[in-house]
């Protein structure tokens, strides 16, 4: 028996909102979806994986950067593609890279001296709505090299013949969830299927993307 040898499944966003309206029987097969369609779409395509991430599902976007902090002082705004920190070490040398501590907010606040000069050991990460800062202690005296691991924010799709920012393993996810979530804008009841395998889809995708091990806090009576 003879197999394509191919592994590579990509979809762009135009094909996964033609796969999502076939789902719910708005459009008839073959048929294409019109700019109107496409664009209210979008939208929620959109929309949907912003959504995703605030659950903590990376879709695999993990990546890495350094930074260099400016002399005595404390933060650094990073690029807005960063939503979140795994990470974060402090380069010593070519050779020495010195894990960093995080702190939260009020961890952070808590300090009595934030503007104490040294090596950096913690660092506090103040997300905002445009970008976040990311906050060091001590404050290094001199320009000091940070490398951080980080989960990049998600590429927003503006065309229907962009590739959507997910692993292709993900594709059925996005477009079945995305088939219950314009249903209703298109006058249609998705399908009980439907919904319960959009519903499965969505638990093993984020089942897939759990962390390794959880840090649990017991309630103190």
């Amino acid at each position: 028996m003879t197999t394509s040898g191919i592994t590579a499944w990509s979809l762009t966003a135009g094909d996964i909102i033609k796969a999502a309206l076939g789902e719910i029987a708005t459009i008839d097969p073959g048929s294409d979806p019109t700019t109107e369609e496409q664009s209210d779409c979008l939208l929620r395509l959109n929309g949907m994986l912003k959504s995703w991430a605030l659950k903590g599902v990376s879709l695999y976007r993990e990546t890495s950067a350094t930074i260099a902090t400016a002399a005595a002082t404390a933060s650094v705004t990073l690029n807005a593609g960063i939503r979140s920190i795994s990470s974060a070490r402090l380069v010593v040398s070519a050779t020495n890279e010195r894990p960093l501590w995080p702190f939260n907010r009020s961890e952070y606040l808590s300090l009595p001296n934030k503007a104490a000069v040294g090596r950096p050991t913690i660092y506090y990460l103040d997300r905002q709505r445009d970008a976040a800062v990311i906050y060091f202690w001590p404050v290094s005296a001199t320009i000091a090299s940070i490398k951080l691991d980080y989960d990049r924010v998600p590429e927003t799709v503006t065309l229907g013949t962009q590739t959507v920012d997910i692993r292709e393993e993900l594709q059925e996810t996005v477009y079945a969830n995305l088939a219950v979530r314009v249903a209703g804008i298109f006058g249609q009841s998705p399908p009980p299927e439907l919904v319960a395998r959009a519903q499965s889809l969505e638990m093993q995708m984020l089942d897939a993307e759990r962390p390794d091990s959880y840090t649990f806090e017991a309630d103190c009576a």
